[in-house]
């Protein structure tokens, strides 16, 4: 497990370098910003909305997830 959260990371982590890199060289030039900006913006998006989701199943008493345990 342990190991496999480390490949996960360093691969999250090379595309997390490369995908900006790579949309702003395949971009027209006056597209460049918009794209690698929508981009990091989607994968801030996802990161809030997976802890918002996150927060609102720990939270939530009393349902079908009350006695499932949830590591976030």
């Amino acid at each position: 497990m342990l190991v496999s959260r480390f490949v996960l990371g360093l691969a999250v982590g090379g595309a997390s370098v490369t995908v900006p890199a790579y949309l702003a060289e395949i971009s027209p030039t006056e597209r460049r910003g918009r794209m690698v900006t929508q981009n990091e913006l989607m994968i801030v998006t996802g990161q809030f909305l997976a802890l918002f989701v996150c927060n609102v199943v720990d939270h939530v008493k009393d349902s079908i997830f009350a006695h499932v345990e949830f590591s976030c």
